[in-house]
Parts: C-alpha cells; structure tokens; sequence
C-alpha cells in the first residue's frame, strides 16, 4: 500500500528539512511545492537509526598508544596547579 502523500510549501520544507526524519515513515514521499506548483519530491528510502552513525563512527576511532590521563579529576590542578 503506497503512503499518502504529504504536501509542503518551500518555506515549509525549508525550516523542516532537518526534521524530515522525524515526520516520514519508510517509504512516505514529501511533495515541496513553489507558489502551488510541484518543485520537488523528497522520499524516505530505508529504515533511519538516528544514533547508528554515530555509533559507528565512535567505534572506528582507534585506540589510544598510552594510557589516557582523567581530565575531570585533575582539571583543577592543570588550571591552577596543586596549591588549591
């Protein structure tokens, strides 16, 4: 079954263009139209995990050679030194 089609104006589509994930489902076609004619169509293809990017992207960092120094513990005495 196709999914109704959703019609916006360019403005509309303008200031919820980062939000397009949020309102389309999988399949779902938004229609962008310019002073009532159709301009555009913008179709959500594929399932959207809005983390899994960055999950990936945080597990392909590599590791570090040495052994990390606590910055929140000792941020302090970095700052001021170990007369606090």
């Amino acid at each position: 079954m196709k999914q109704p089609l959703i019609k916006l104006s360019m403005s509309e589509a303008r200031s919820k263009l980062t939000r397009l994930h949020n309102l389309l489902k999988p399949g779902q076609v938004v229609e962008i139209t310019k002073r009532g004619n159709p301009y555009a169509r913008i179709e959500l293809v594929g399932d959207t995990d809005r983390f899994e990017s960055v999950l990936k992207s945080i597990d392909a960092l590599p590791e570090p050679e040495e052994k990390l120094q606590p910055v929140a513990e000792n941020y302090k005495s970095l700052l001021y030194g170990n007369n606090i």
